[in-house]
């Protein structure tokens, strides 16, 4: 049976690969949260390309497969703004099972890269007083790592059939 967890999930207009690594800069204060919860706990959250097709709590909402990243540092690159930057890796690949929404919606107009959203923001959350996260996470199953490798001969012919069907 595969095996379950439940993790923040931090969608990106991204894709991140295992072994890959990514390094962010973490700025919004449902985003601290969530680095500063990691760096109590596991130290690791789910990477998920976002779809801006679908919300939860009019947030934008995470396709249903994704990496786990897992932090290999954090600092604070400004003391002022209170901005981190965090260097991550990609390990295991999983699938979202149940997502579990943010304690608080998006507020209308709500702008994640100027200060008055981000003030909003603070101001939602200690006024709802709940304790929630401010960050979307998940119920996830991890998917089992392909351990075939194919030849270069294969490999070839694949390449070639995308070409004739993609390129031509």
């Amino acid at each position: 049976m595969p095996k379950t967890k439940t993790i923040p999930i931090f969608p990106l207009d991204l894709v991140l690969f295992p072994n890959q690594e990514l390094p962010l800069k973490i700025f919004e204060p449902r985003y601290k949260q969530m680095v500063d919860d990691c760096m109590i706990s596991e130290k690791e959250f789910g990477v998920c390309l976002s779809n801006s097709n679908m919300s939860v709590s009019n947030w934008e909402a995470p396709y249903n497969i994704g990496t786990i990243a897992k932090i290999i540092d954090c600092k604070d690159i400004d003391s002022t703004s209170g901005h981190l930057h965090i260097n991550t890796k990609g390990h295991n690949r999983f699938r979202i099972i149940r997502i579990i929404p943010p304690c608080f919606e998006q507020p209308v107009d709500y702008d994640p890269f100027s200060i008055n959203g981000i003030q909003k923001i603070e101001s939602v959350h200690e006024e709802s007083g709940v304790s929630g996260k401010m960050y979307i996470q998940a119920e996830v199953e991890l998917i089992n790592d392909i351990e075939e490798s194919i030849s270069l001969k294969e490999w070839n012919y694949l390449v070639d059939l995308w070409k004739k069907r993609y390129l031509f």
